[in-house]
């Protein structure tokens, strides 16, 4: 017997192993039909995992992230998913950015820094809110919240506690 052959029988012995008596008489029919199934069982023991996509893992730390924020898995249709694919694409057009990992960290740096948003955007946590807000988001990481003015109402709030605080002073007999 050749070499080829030889090694042919012992991948079938393998294949075999695994069978009842049933099943191997049933499969031994046709030889080369058990010489298939056993190279084509082999591929798929020598198959790896497929690696998660991009797309995959920042949807995964995207409801990560809402699980964090409010305690339940996020709600994810058509609308969000495209929303997380055109922030992924708006990633890739960053200088900085340069490969899928860059991608995945960057976009889990804007969930992770949460804190820095503006207080309007923190309430517009849905995908396509974020990708619309993005680069107001970006930027209020980058460089912090702008305080606005004190309303009106703020400044006469403000006002009455100084009035009402000179007046305890001057009661008091601390100030004339």
């Amino acid at each position: 017997m050749d070499a080829e052959k030889l090694e042919k029988q012992e991948r079938v012995k393998k294949f075999l192993d695994g069978l009842t008596t049933e099943q191997a008489l049933f499969v031994s029919e046709n030889i080369e039909d058990l010489y298939l199934l056993a190279d084509c069982r082999e591929e798929m023991e020598g198959e790896k995992p497929k690696e998660k996509s991009v797309f995959a893992i920042c949807m995964e730390i995207y409801n990560n992230f809402i699980v964090e924020k409010i305690g339940v898995k996020a709600k994810i249709d058509g609308t969000q998913g495209s929303a997380l694919k055109k922030i992924i694409a708006y990633l890739k057009t960053i200088d900085k950015i340069k490969t899928d990992e860059d991608v995945i960290t960057a976009f889990e740096f804007v969930l992770v820094n949460y804190d820095a948003w503006d207080n309007f955007y923190k309430q517009q946590t849905k995908l396509n809110q974020i990708n619309s807000n993005f680069q107001n988001i970006l930027n209020n990481i980058r460089n912090g919240v702008k305080k606005t003015n004190k309303s009106d109402r703020e400044k006469r709030v403000d006002a009455v506690d100084e009035l009402q605080r000179r007046a305890i002073e001057i009661l008091e007999g601390n100030k004339e």
